[in-house]
């Protein structure tokens, strides 16, 4: 079967899916949280069908906010929302890590960057002194990761080969 084929079974099969997690976390309460883990994990159903990058960003910020939802709901105060922060951060580098280990053409680097802060952010919820030192630390110091992506753009483009 070809893309196109297979567009009417996924999504055919997505909505099925769909439907039928509503429809029972309507009526068993308990499973509420975690629908929007399975909406996530669906999407990386989705994903490893396709192998479509469309498919992996969402899978991955879903599944994090899912995760996080069911985290946050089992813990309280702080540390419910230090989990939550965690597991979306996480959620952003699976983007970036998946996207290396299926070899997707169209994965690129950004999702480090949302990623990072959130699991940063996390961290320092969590109420560790260290971790907020090093926030603090990092405060000061954030605009030198400019200045070395910068420079590494501008080496990077420098080493390409020039076309006339």
């Amino acid at each position: 079967m070809d893309r196109s084929q297979n567009r009417g079974w996924v999504g055919g099969g997505v909505l099925i899916l769909l439907g039928l997690l509503f429809l029972l976390a309507r009526f068993v309460p308990t499973l509420t949280p975690y629908v929007v883990l399975f909406i996530g994990l669906g999407l990386f159903g989705l994903f490893l069908i396709t192998q479509a990058y469309g498919a992996l960003i969402p899978a991955g910020i879903v599944t994090g906010v899912g995760v996080g939802i069911v985290l946050a709901s089992r813990s309280g105060g702080d540390a419910g929302g230090a989990a939550f922060m965690l597991s979306l951060g996480a959620g952003f580098l699976a983007i970036w890590v998946l996207g290396l280990l299926f070899r997707v053409p169209e994965n690129h680097w950004w999702p480090l960057i949302p990623g990072s802060i959130l699991i940063l952010v996390g961290v320092a919820a969590l109420g560790s002194r260290t971790a907020q030192t090093l926030l603090e630390s990092l405060s000061n110091w954030w605009p030198l990761i400019l200045i070395i992506l910068g420079g590494w753009l501008i080496l990077r483009q420098l080493q390409r080969p020039r076309h006339r």
